[in-house]
């Protein structure tokens, strides 16, 4: 017997992402502290160092990558329990990204139930600095959605990020040719719905030796 269709459960009120500034975690900036372990971290480093095996180097993680100050009150913070709270890891990351002959690199991330397109800066805490790559989160295709008032009130706070919308379940279609890469946000009318309708929420290119993403 199938059984009956139900309405998902409203979201829970979470605070996963508990938002501190950098005077009120200064852990977050300690060397030591490494997301992925010592073992991980050094293997990544070695493939990141390794001479390009094919035309595009594409990193997956399960996390937004690019930094993400949140508005908190009259200021900003950020969530420790992302890249945030391992600032000096993430750096090392971003500084052997940054290393690369060629700008080749594309960093895939998820975790705040939303799209977004962003570029990575060179100094995590310059987001003016340089990017060194592009990188999108993919969006959420069942799961609650994010913030999404709060992500777009940030905005003006990342002048490296390009695109946020976390109002829409979807997914991303990634298309990668010898010269560009190119990020299609696909959106669900409604994502109960087999038969729901489906429409490129908009559309990012980097390409290859160039870092940086452009809207199409």
């Amino acid at each position: 017997m199938p059984l009956a269709a139900r309405l998902p459960p409203p979201a829970p009120k979470l605070d996963r992402n508990h938002l501190v500034s950098a005077g009120e975690c200064a852990d977050a900036f300690d060397p030591q502290r490494t997301m992925l372990g010592l073992d991980q971290e050094a293997w990544l480093a070695r493939c990141l160092a390794e001479p390009a095996r094919a035309r595009w180097l594409l990193l997956g993680q399960q996390l937004m990558f690019s930094p993400f100050e949140r508005k908190r009150g009259s200021g900003t913070g950020f969530d420790t329990d992302g890249w945030g709270g391992y600032a000096a890891a993430h750096q090392r990351i971003i500084d052997l990204i940054a290393a690369r002959p060629n700008r080749d690199t594309v960093v895939l991330g998820g975790d705040i139930h939303g799209f977004v397109a962003s570029n990575v800066p060179a100094r995590r805490q310059e987001l003016r600095s340089n990017p060194v790559s592009a990188h999108i989160v993919c969006g959420a295709i069942s799961s609650r959605l994010g913030d999404h008032r709060n992500y777009v009130a940030s905005l003006p706070e990342n002048p490296h990020i390009q695109f946020v919308d976390a109002e829409r379940h979807g997914y991303t279609r990634c298309t990668f040719t010898r010269d560009s890469a190119s990020f299609e946000f696909r959106a669900v009318d409604d994502v109960r719905d087999p038969a729901s309708g489906i429409a490129t929420l908009a559309a990012y290119e980097t390409r290859w030796g160039i870092a940086g993403l452009q809207r199409v």
